[in-house]
């Protein structure tokens, strides 16, 4: 208490944060440290930060963290996957129980900065998709703003250390800078997830996150979010609203944003991040609708690839496949920039006069923008847009 009080009385500090794993553990301690401040007048002069469990935040721990004038709170959430919680042996602690600490904290008007770990060695992709959801649900609805995630460590004198050492990944006079390198991948452990689609996953989500919380990005402080805003405000402001509409649904790693396009006999669902005039690009690869044949027996369709992404990309090439309800191929197309120059693409399809089919077109190259480099031409692979 008389730290606090030189800190805020002398210095005139107006934040101090508590270095404490956990100051809600002890219940009589925190009430008798609000008493005190009060006592000496100090109660309200400054915020202060601290950690929580989330299995011990409940109505009176939030009644008592808001008396002290706790404004922002660490919690290590870690995941929201039950099976994941269950091997980082997080007692008593569900993804449930990660929400309602949120909600209750969030509710009391205090600051959530989650903590989240992803590469366990049994993590599967739907679990880390169980956290990505969740962390991305929460941030747009406002609940947390400083999330920030890192890959599992196997620190000495823990049980995955010596899983890893029986690996072969760490020893006891290996080069400790592999620790300090917090991008590094050298000890990913994860078995279910190649460290190359766990790359591409994380990079899918922040740019998500990043592109429908444009307006208030500066307020997110994490690693959840690309931190190069300038080149996100552009792009983001014409495509939120499709990102965020009730017909949004993904599979795996590929996020889809659906935009249905309705014109004549026509339905289209276009999946991901789809060109728009400022030249923001947003993936494409697959895209499944129901088709009318018109009386001349063809079903048209019109594409469109970038011709700067399709010169410089994988030497041109790419491939786009038609196929029926019962997976066979009607049609296949390779197609390079010479067939091709201002990117428009023209394709007719044989059919019988009249008949309704279900045909999904698939495109063998996918790419995501890159924000960090807006010089850069592209950071992943190939899009196509299909129109009706």
């Amino acid at each position: 208490m008389d730290e606090i009080e030189y800190f805020v009385v002398e210095k005139g500090l107006g934040g101090i944060t508590f270095y404490d794993d956990l100051l809600i553990a002890n219940k009589k301690r925190l009430t008798s440290l609000i008493d005190t401040l009060k006592e000496r007048g100090l109660l309200g002069k400054c915020r202060f930060h601290c950690q929580v469990r989330a299995n011990l935040v409940n109505e009176e721990i939030c009644d008592l963290l808001t008396t002290l004038n706790i404004y922002t709170t660490g919690i290590g959430i870690e995941s929201f996957s039950d099976p994941i919680l269950r091997y980082y042996n997080k007692t008593g602690i569900t993804g449930e129980i990660n929400q309602r600490a949120i909600d209750l904290l969030n509710r009391a008007g205090i600051i959530v900065n989650p903590s989240i770990i992803f590469g366990a060695p049994p993590e599967t992709k739907d679990d880390m998709l169980i956290t990505l959801r969740a962390v991305s649900r929460n941030i747009d609805e406002g609940k947390i703003t400083g999330p920030a995630w890192t890959l599992l460590r196997p620190y000495p004198g823990t049980a995955i250390w010596q899983e890893a050492v029986l690996r072969g990944m760490v020893r006891n006079d290996m080069n400790w800078e592999q620790f300090a390198n917090w991008g590094s991948y050298d000890l990913y452990m994860c078995d279910n997830v190649p460290k190359e689609e766990f790359q591409e996953l994380i990079s899918e989500w922040q740019t998500r996150i990043s592109l429908t919380n444009f307006d208030r990005i500066d307020q997110i402080k994490g690693n959840f979010v690309h931190i190069n805003r300038a080149d996100i405000i552009p792009a983001a402001a014409n495509t939120r609203e499709k990102i965020t509409s009730t017909l949004q649904g993904e599979t795996g790693d590929d996020i889809i944003l659906n935009a249905t396009i309705n014109q004549q006999n026509g339905t289209l669902l276009l999946r991901g991040w789809h060109q728009q005039e400022n030249g923001f690009r947003w993936i494409t690869r697959q895209a499944t609708g129901i088709f009318t044949c018109n009386p001349e027996g063809t079903i048209s369709f019109k594409g469109y690839i970038p011709p700067d992404i399709f010169r410089s990309c994988y030497n041109g090439e790419c491939t786009i496949s038609f196929y029926k309800e019962n997976n066979s191929i009607m049609a296949e197309y390779h197609c390079t920039p010479d067939q091709y120059p201002d990117g428009s693409i023209n394709f007719e399809l044989s059919a019988t006069p009249g008949e309704t089919l279900l045909i999904t077109i698939k495109v063998d190259k996918f790419f995501i923008p890159n924000l960090i480099d807006p010089n850069s031409t592209d950071c992943r692979e190939l899009s196509l847009v299909i129109v009706i």
